[in-house]
């Protein structure tokens, strides 16, 4: 299958792109520059024919002259703002650019629209970053192109950053984290990024089309923040008696887990525990 992938210098755009491409698929990657990662991969005899990036702005309609008429079968959108920005280059970025792709994918005949979102939507968004994801989820939902939402939490494994699992993994490996607040609260709200683009592939892959919806992606199991912080010093053999808590033990603990079923039972969707995802960054496996 032909696949369209926005936003491929991303962290999980290397991992989607490579999945994609190891199960025979053509992959045309859309970046904001020319990298030299996609130029060596380009000019690897393995990859000649099935990975091509191009540059060019999402919100420039001569971007799309370069794609017309390839006929892509479908399209994953990981194109964003996610770095602190104004309200100004949020919109643009995450909504005004999904609805042009989107535009693009109607007049193109694309089968499937796979959007990356963020669970940060889940409540009622209070920052911007999260209110414009939640207006691009609505217009793809709105979109004739059979589509899916992918609210995704933090997306970890080797090198990972910008979410709070990486950066607290990273306080850690530095000795530079001693304070674990909100000890006994128990989560799901991760998911390695292996795991992510194995199932972007099984979603392109799959013929079932529906018009729209929007699932929640997580790991199969929760732990409390305690318990993830001790096996991140754990893993980097480092003395977690350091460590300190901001409030007494509970049996009671809240709960702030992700329900995956729909993900799991709809889609096939497969994660791993809490604990190897976690393992899966602090390790690399």
């Amino acid at each position: 299958m032909k696949v369209l992938v926005t936003g491929g210098n991303s962290y999980c755009g290397r991992y989607v792109i490579k999945a994609l491409f190891n199960t025979g698929h053509e992959v045309r990657v859309n970046v904001r520059k020319p990298p030299g990662l996609w130029m060596a991969l380009e000019h690897n005899p393995a990859h000649t024919g099935s990975i091509r990036w191009f540059s060019g702005d999402l919100n420039d309609r001569t971007t799309y002259n370069i794609i017309a008429g390839m006929q892509f079968d479908a399209i994953v959108h990981m194109a964003a703002q996610t770095h602190p920005a104004s309200a100004v280059d949020f919109v643009e970025e995450n909504v005004e650019a999904t609805k042009n792709v989107l535009d693009y994918a109607e007049r193109a005949g694309v089968k499937k629209f796979i959007n990356f979102s963020s669970i940060s939507v889940v409540d009622k968004p209070k920052d911007v970053y999260s209110m414009t994801k939640a207006i691009a989820e609505d217009l793809v939902n709105e979109s004739s192109t059979p589509s899916l939402n992918l609210r995704l939490p933090a997306v970890v494994g080797p090198g990972s950053t910008r979410n709070y699992l990486s950066e607290t993994y990273n306080l850690i490996r530095n000795d530079k984290h001693g304070l674990c607040t909100q000890p006994y609260n128990r989560t799901n709200k991760a998911i390695a990024v292996e795991d992510l683009a194995k199932f972007v592939v099984t979603l392109v892959g799959d013929p079932t089309t529906r018009k729209a919806d929007t699932i929640q992606l997580g790991a199969n199991t929760n732990m409390s923040w305690l318990e993830i912080i001790d096996q991140m010093y754990a893993d980097q053999g480092k003395d977690k008696n350091r460590l300190s808590v901001s409030e007494p033990y509970t049996d009671n603990p809240t709960m702030s887990a992700l329900n995956i079923q729909i993900a799991e039972n709809r889609y096939g969707f497969e994660s791993r525990s809490m604990e190897e995802t976690i393992r899966s960054m602090t390790n690399g496996v």
